[in-house]
């Protein structure tokens, strides 16, 4: 933890850079460039601050100052002494580097310790000095700026925060301007090196007609981490379910009104279906029953105002949170209505000048994040709903979230043809994902993956690596779905599903029961295309798509015919 700070004298570069130089540093003729031995308690960490501020050949150890032990900050202090050597106003490090004091590094994220809702006062106190702040005034704005201090103690977080100051200070002039921070910050959101899975590539299988849905589905909508899908018609009050994987109806929900959206809470096996018109209710329904296909219960209904076209749920807080064509965001407590059959609101979120069109709890933040008609995304804390930052960049409306807390990256979509990539620190697109050529659909990233999975209604999906940017994998619909009007995920089979009204194509993770083979079944084909260095394999009914380079499955058909390739 010791490291060298640069002396700087009344005449360095403090002057030449036109900054008034500390009082400090314009004591020049002073024969002590090391401090004295200070004992334990005679310097309380604002001073050990302002020690590190000034322009001395010196780097007090804060563990020896704060550990009690006054021969280790004996032993602590001497080696400062051989750590540096003065030279006509320049300290120079000495032979002895090697040898001195050697203190534990602890790698500290600080960007987990950060509270986002002060990055603005960081921000304000960088903007009321000019040339920047110097080591003192940044540890003491960003102590302030910590949200809590994880297992570190109070000297170990001012000597990360030193270190910060160091590696960010790039022009090491002993100043930080604030687009040096925001740099830095920008960069770490790529950088971070969290512990996911490889990218996996998908297949596709044929389409599937769901017979035993009406014929006149107009949308599906899906619930992760179910079998279930649910249809309805074009402006209809009837939402029915259907156990996908048993291809079985489960029951037909009447409402009062035209059905807007849904969700379904799977931790307490709750439905929610939200309704427009001249009745504007979120219906609660009890779906245990269903789950032995006993049907539904309605529980209770929470009573808004407008309606609500967006839905999410906070299970730590037991909130389902919706927002509205007002632009304003209801939490509902789902515990007030065992005598009155009605959910109270608890608070508002009042910010957005459009409609409320998606709505993500992310808990890994303690907040919320919204999208709006009015092209923003704002994130609020998920407890009291205060507002925390806004982002902008898109053109149009924002239709579609998602969050990878293991990259702390945000993903947004609207209605264009691309997906934004944004630091949830920061208020800047940080990456567009462009390739699609027509309006995205939907997106998903893969849990415990830095895997993203883009739509559009043309039919086309992307696979995307979030820690690159790069686009791994090309996937087709279908040309019997002439246009995917939902984009629906269960993430406990890794699948996706296209649809369009009750036509569905289904696309899993590329796997194979032998895989250290080619294919499970015999192969009767192999071609090998010289001009794109790959080669194809038939195996069954199916063809594979090969890098003749590494070795990497690049695609596959399944049942590209409806028997075996001879």
């Amino acid at each position: 933890a010791m490291r060298k700070v640069s002396v700087t004298s009344a005449s360095g570069p403090a002057q030449r850079r036109g900054k008034r130089p500390d009082s400090a540093n314009s004591d020049s003729g002073r024969d002590e460039h090391l401090p004295p031995v200070v004992t334990p308690g005679q310097e309380s960490i604002h001073e050990f601050i302002a020690s590190l501020s000034q322009g001395k050949a010196y780097k007090r150890v804060a563990h020896s100052v704060y550990t009690g032990n006054p021969e280790e900050l004996q032993r602590a202090t001497a080696a400062e002494k051989n750590f540096f050597t003065v030279d006509r106003g320049e300290a120079t490090k000495s032979n002895k580097v090697s040898r001195v004091l050697k203190t534990r590094k602890q790698k500290v994220d600080i960007m987990m310790l950060l509270d986002t809702k002060m990055l603005p006062l960081v921000q304000a106190e960088f903007a009321r000095h000019e040339a920047g702040l110097n080591l003192r005034q940044f540890v003491g704005t960003m102590l302030q700026a910590m949200s809590n201090t994880g297992n570190l103690s109070e000297p170990e977080l001012i000597s990360s925060l030193c270190e910060l100051f160091k590696t960010v200070d790039i022009d090491n002039d002993g100043t930080m301007q604030w687009d040096e921070l925001y740099s830095y910050l920008h960069q770490q959101g790529m950088a971070m090196t969290a512990d996911v899975e490889e990218i996996r590539h998908y297949q596709s299988w044929p389409v599937l007609d769901l017979v035993n849905m009406e014929k006149r589905t107009d949308k599906l909508f899906g619930f992760p981490y179910t079998d279930w899908l649910a249809s309805i018609e074009t402006n209809g009050s009837v939402l029915r379910v259907y156990d996908f994987k048993r291809h079985q109806k489960l029951a037909s929900l009447a409402h009062d009104a035209a059905i807007l959206r849904t969700i379904h809470i799977n931790e307490r096996r709750l439905l929610g279906v939200s309704t427009c018109g001249h009745i504007k209710n979120i219906y609660i329904w009890d779906s245990n029953a269903a789950w032995e296909s006993q049907g539904f219960s309605l529980l209770g209904r929470c009573k808004a105002t407008v309606s609500q076209t967006a839905l999410c749920y906070d299970g730590d807080n037991h909130l389902l949170f919706s927002g509205g064509v007002d632009g304003i965001i209801e939490a509902w407590d789902l515990t007030t209505n065992k005598d009155t059959k009605q959910y109270d609101s608890k608070f508002r979120m009042v910010g957005h000048k459009g409609m409320v069109t998606c709505l993500l709890a992310c808990p890994a933040l303690n907040g919320i994040f919204s999208g709006s008609l009015d092209t923003t995304i704002r994130l609020w804390d998920l407890d009291g709903g205060k507002h925390r930052k806004r982002y902008t960049g898109h053109a149009k409306g924002v239709l579609f979230l998602d969050y990878a807390p293991e990259l702390r990256l945000l993903v947004s979509a609207s209605a264009e043809n691309e997906a934004f990539i944004w630091n949830p620190f920061l208020d800047r697109v940080m990456f567009k994902l462009e390739g699609h050529t027509a309006p995205l659909v939907g997106l998903h990233i893969v849990p415990n993956t830095a895997q993203l999975v883009t739509a559009d209604r043309s039919g086309v999906l992307k696979v995307w690596d979030l820690r690159s940017c790069d686009d791994v994998q090309l996937l087709m619909c279908s040309r019997q779905l002439d246009t995917v009007t939902s984009f629906l995920t269960q993430p406990q089979y890794n699948r996706i599903l296209c649809c369009h009204a009750r036509t569905v194509q289904v696309f899993d993770f590329a796997t194979s029961d032998n895989p250290e083979l080619t294919d499970d079944t015999p192969i009767v084909a192999a071609l090998y295309n010289e001009l794109f260095s790959s080669f194809v394999t038939v195996s069954g009914g199916s063809v594979r798509h090969w890098d003749a380079n590494t070795g990497r499955l690049l695609e596959v058909f399944r049942e590209v015919t409806p028997s075996e390739v001879t």
